[in-house]
C-alpha cells in the first residue's frame, strides 16, 4: 500500500517535470522503467 502512495506522489512530480521538459518522451520512458522496477 505504501508503494502506491509513493508512486502517486512520484507521478504528480513526474508529470509536473515533464510539462517543462523539452524531452518528454525520454523522461516518460525513464519514469515508467523506474516505476516498474520499483514495484517489480
Amino acid at each position: 500500500m505504501l508503494w502506491a502512495l509513493v508512486a502517486a506522489q512520484a507521478s504528480v512530480r513526474g508529470c509536473a517535470f515533464m510539462l517543462v521538459s523539452a524531452n518528454e518522451g525520454e523522461i516518460l520512458a525513464r519514469w515508467w522503467r523506474n516505476f516498474f522496477a520499483m514495484i517489480g
